[in-house]
């Protein structure tokens, strides 16, 4: 997924200056989508920023001399019921400036800090928070169109990353739907062989984190060994897999071993998702959640 983003990424950068085409990541819950996109914007970062990745605040110099953070990646999440100046505020609150003033002004605001700060990529989070329904909704989505533009005229591009934006009110739009390049993450299955391999690959990579911390796992413990039975427990769903590997991790240290074994995969509490969907893998129906007694009040009547 990471090498078509990136493709698509090119292909934007590629582009004439204006509004341009707008890249989207969408998943269900819990398959990994805001993780994988910060992983991605990370290797980014480091290839625009060069040698200054590793300082804390690079900056930068205009001809006049004036002195500016480069920022060349801003990350933000859209909140629910989100107006178009909260979208703005979140994107000057990310750079360090006030978001305070009318819409205009923040408008104003945030396409001089686009310009200033050399941004060259915004990730909207949680973008299937965007309702169209209410004229709130619609500004808000009026709001992104104009980043959007002010971002592609200075040879920017938009990221929208949401659960299920396939098909829902902000990707319909027709402005953006015209300017979409549209990614869709699903959870690992084991269908095919090459299944299989995505799977085993992605265990392995989650080895290579984990051996600084046990150095005595055995090689291919997890894409192999334990492959199948993390496999049943996450129904390969990333962010679950990244919960039971740090969650195995714990338990293994806290009983003083540098390896992990089976138990450590099944003692890991995870998501109700996973545990209804390997009840389900087992062929035992999910478990509704038992309901609870409701306190109750009598009020007394004063005479």
């Amino acid at each position: 997924m990471a090498w078509d983003l990136d493709r698509a990424l090119a292909e934007v950068e590629s582009e004439p200056e204006g509004a341009r085409t707008i890249l989207s990541l969408s998943a269900p819950f819990a398959v990994g989508k805001s993780s994988l996109i910060k992983r991605w914007a990370r290797v980014h970062y480091r290839t625009w920023a060069g040698d200054a990745a590793t300082s804390d605040l690079p900056d930068w110099q205009d001809a006049a001399g004036t002195r500016f953070d480069f920022v060349p990646i801003i990350y933000v999440t859209l909140m629910a019921r989100s107006k178009a100046k909260d979208v703005h505020g979140a994107i000057l609150s990310f750079i360090g400036y006030p978001s305070r003033g009318s819409t205009s002004e923040v408008t104003l605001r945030t396409t001089n800090a686009l310009r200033d700060h050399r941004v060259r990529l915004v990730i909207v989070d949680d973008a299937h928070m965007l309702h169209t329904s209410s004229i709130t909704g619609r500004e808000t989505l009026d709001a992104l169109k104009q980043i959007n533009t002010e971002l592609g005229e200075l040879g920017g591009t938009l990221v929208l990353v949401g659960a299920n934006l396939t098909d829902g009110p902000a990707l319909m739009d027709p402005q953006i739907r015209g300017r979409l390049y549209e990614h869709r993450l699903a959870p690992y299955t084991l269908t095919t062989p090459e299944d299989m391999g995505q799977w085993q690959q992605l265990l392995a990579e989650a080895e290579d984190r984990l051996r600084p911390y046990l150095p005595d796992l055995p090689q291919d413990c997890l894409p192999k060994e334990l492959a199948g039975q993390i496999y049943k427990r996450t129904q390969g769903f990333v962010g679950d897999v990244s919960t039971l590997s740090a969650g195995a991790t714990f338990h293994a240290l806290r009983d003083g071993r540098s390896r992990l074994e089976p138990h450590d995969i099944s003692e890991v509490q995870l998501s109700q998702r996973a545990i209804d969907g390997e009840r389900l893998l087992q062929g035992t129906p999910a478990k509704p959640p038992a309901a609870q007694p409701v306190a109750t009040s009598r009020r007394k009547r004063v005479s």
